[in-house]
């Protein structure tokens, strides 16, 4: 028997958690932010595994790569008119702007 579950936002600080055994759904209950790990705690005690829908992974991975083409397409249309700052103006840009390389 293959016990699994899945979780996704149902809304503001809630959460979906839906129940599969033998990929038949078996239960759903919706848990607050603050539930949320003592609930997958207690599925995992019961034999459940976390697992992903396939189709909403591969949603995201195409949604991504579109995000992705636009910035490219962006880059290339704009590469002229990039700021050309001295190593003290791109660090003072980049103290005033709180930019963030990590943050990208």
């Amino acid at each position: 028997m293959k016990k699994q579950y899945i979780f996704t936002e149902a809304y503001s600080y809630n959460y979906w958690v839906i129940q599969y055994i033998d990929g038949e759904y078996e239960n759903g209950k919706i848990v607050s932010l603050y539930e949320l790990d003592g609930y997958l705690s207690a599925l995992e005690s019961m034999g459940y595994e976390r697992a992903y829908y396939e189709k909403e992974i591969l949603a995201r991975i195409k949604n991504l790569e579109e995000e992705l083409r636009t910035v490219k397409e962006r880059y290339q249309k704009e590469q002229g008119y990039f700021l050309n700052l001295s190593q003290k103006e791109a660090e003072r840009y980049e103290e005033i702007t709180n930019f963030d390389e990590d943050d990208c």
